[in-house]
């Protein structure tokens, strides 16, 4: 769970399948003031979501502790807990994000990384850059509610429109983004909602309104939690996990210590090995066979000269004998 030395008895999680994510921390960055980041493993469409867990001991100067939940950049869900909410048993759990008159499932889903430039998410670089995390803002907060005897009607719901009927288009345009943007980021996956559900309208009443003041005299925002979710690949890519280092190779490990199928393996590469020694050698004791005769003939036929005779016959003489016998002609 993450905590901050600022918020003494509040935690924040996320959670898959009842379980918290295994936490990690980046050893070469630091936080900023009240804020603390960890990395988590992204498992692809898995339902998640953002567990917060209270103590008796967090301190609220004010009436009220406002969380806020953003993803990628966009606000999903926010909760309010006084100080009566703080001392129930819990945790609280946000694993719902509101879209329009409807709710739906938080899931991670993949993103769709295409070469092309400037399309989908990559019109918006702001929201590129926050890609593959979740934060939760905690603030100190005053709530207060005042009434009124005036009644409300609520406004008719809004009939779907030409406009709404490419929803499908617009949410794959949602997770789609150019692969320069995103590169050396390891970012591989969004948020996605599971089928959404339909919000229970109210039938209107007394209005009420309700104002949120922020403690004077409280640091505000009083903490920030952040979960950047990566692929265990990515995480590796990054340094934020260790490298799986490299098998030891078979020869250089102990005898005792091998199976029966490696060992079989061992002595298969040493036959390999060994033929192809054998080959090898072959090859170069020709090669040397070659060159040899090659010299000898060479040898043979620049060696030896015919020289004819008055008699019309040929004699064989050696190429020093040919120059010892040079006949020399004094210039003087």
């Amino acid at each position: 769970m993450a905590i901050l030395d600022t918020l003494p008895g509040l935690e924040v999680s996320v959670v898959v399948n009842g379980q918290d994510l295994h936490e990690y921390q980046d050893a070469h960055a630091r936080d900023e003031e009240d804020t603390v980041t960890k990395y988590i493993e992204v498992v692809s469409d898995a339902y998640f979501a953002i567990k917060v867990t209270t103590a008796r001991k967090l301190k609220l100067p004010g009436n009220n502790l406002s969380i806020h939940v953003t993803i990628d950049g966009v606000w999903v869900y926010g909760i309010d807990l006084s100080r009566m909410d703080k001392n129930r048993s819990g945790p609280y759990m946000i694993d719902s994000a509101v879209a329009g008159n409807s709710v739906g499932k938080l899931k991670f889903s993949k993103l769709n990384i295409v070469e092309e430039k400037g399309v989908g998410l990559s019109q918006d670089k702001n929201k590129v850059q926050k890609l593959g995390c979740i934060e939760v803002v905690v603030t100190h907060e005053n709530k207060t509610k005042t009434k009124s005897k005036r009644k409300v009607r609520l406004p008719a719901p809004v009939e779907d429109s030409e406009d709404n009927t490419d929803d499908e288009d617009h949410e794959d345009n949602q997770k789609t983004v150019s692969e320069k943007d995103v590169k050396g980021q390891g970012v591989t996956h969004t948020y996605g909602l599971s089928e959404k559900v339909d919000i229970p309208r109210s039938k209107g009443g007394k209005s009420h309104t309700t104002k949120y003041v922020a403690v004077m005299g409280a640091k505000n925002p009083a903490g920030t939690f952040g979960f950047q979710y990566r692929t265990m690949e990515s995480l590796k890519a990054l340094i934020i996990v260790p490298r799986t280092p490299s098998p030891t190779p078979l020869e250089d490990r102990p005898e005792e210590q091998l199976t029966h199928e490696q060992t079989m393996e061992l002595l298969r590469r040493y036959k390999a090995k060994e033929a192809r020694n054998i080959e090898i050698k072959k090859e170069i004791d020709n090669d040397d066979y070659n060159s040899r005769a090659h010299k000898r003939v060479r040898s043979t036929i620049t060696s030896t000269y015919l020289e004819l005779n008055d008699d019309e016959t040929f004699i064989e003489l050696s190429a020093v004998n040919k120059e010892k016998n040079i006949p020399i002609v004094d210039l003087d």
